[in-house]
C-alpha cells in the first residue's frame, strides 16, 4: 500500500499543472515534467482499473470489504485495520485469494504484475513512448539543423552579395571621382 501511494505521489509530481498567470508568456516551470503524457494516463487509469474490478474465487471481491479504500481527493489507498483484521480473521484465504490469486491470472497482485511486465517488455507501451519520444526529438534536431543550415547559407549569400555590392561601390566611387576629377580639369582648362 505504502508503495502504490508513493507511485500516485510520483504521478502527481509528474502530471503536476500551475496555472499560467494573466499575462505570462510563458507555462509555469513547477508543471510536471509528464504532464499531459498520454501513456502515463494510461497506466493511471489501469492501475485504479485493476484495484476496482478484480477477479476473485472467494467471498471478497473488492479491497473495500476487507478495508482497504481509495482516497477520492488524491487516489491514495486507505486502510482500515480492524476491517482488514475482521476480514483475515473470518476468511484469511478468501482475503489471500483476493490480492494475491492464483499467481497465474486471478488476484490483485498477479494482475498489476501481469501487466507491469507488459508496459515495461521491449514492446510494451514503456518502450513504445520512449521510441516515439527519442523519434521527435531526432526530427527536430534535425529539422533544426536543416534550418540552422539554411540560414547560415543565407547569411553567407548576404555576406557575398554585400561584399559584391560594396566592391562595386568602391568602382563606382573610384569612377565618380575620376570623373569629377576630369570635369574640374576641363572646366579649369577653359
Amino acid at each position: 500500500m505504502n508503495a502504490y501511494n508513493s507511485l500516485i505521489d510520483t504521478f502527481s509530481s509528474l502530471t503536476k499543472y500551475t496555472a499560467v498567470d494573466a499575462g505570462a508568456d510563458s507555462q509555469n516551470s513547477s508543471n510536471g515534467a509528464l504532464l499531459g503524457d498520454s501513456t502515463l494516463r494510461t497506466i493511471q487509469t489501469q492501475l485504479k482499473s485493476m484495484l476496482s474490478n478484480t477477479v476473485s474465487s472467494s467471498n471478497y471481491k473488492t479491497l473495500a470489504q476487507i478495508g482497504i479504500t481509495t482516497d477520492p481527493s488524491d487516489g491514495k489507498l486507505e486502510l482500515d485495520a480492524d476491517k482488514l483484521t475482521a476480514a483475515l480473521k473470518k476468511d484469511a484465504s478468501g482475503v489471500g485469494a483476493l490480492i494475491v490469486g492464483d499467481g497465474k491470472k486471478t488476484g490483485i497482485t498477479t494482475t498489476i504484475g501481469s501487466n507491469l511486465t507488459s508496459w515495461l517488455s521491449t514492446t510494451g507501451i514503456i518502450k513504445a513512448a520512449t521510441d516515439g519520444v527519442s523519434k521527435t526529438l531526432n526530427k527536430l534536431t534535425k529539422d533544426y539543423n536543416a534550418a540552422s543550415d539554411r540560414i547560415d547559407a543565407q547569411v553567407a549569400r548576404y555576406k557575398e552579395q554585400f561584399t559584391q555590392l560594396d566592391v562595386l561601390m568602391t568602382s563606382l566611387n573610384s569612377t565618380s571621382s575620376y570623373l569629377t576629377q576630369q570635369f574640374e580639369n576641363n572646366s579649369n582648362s577653359k
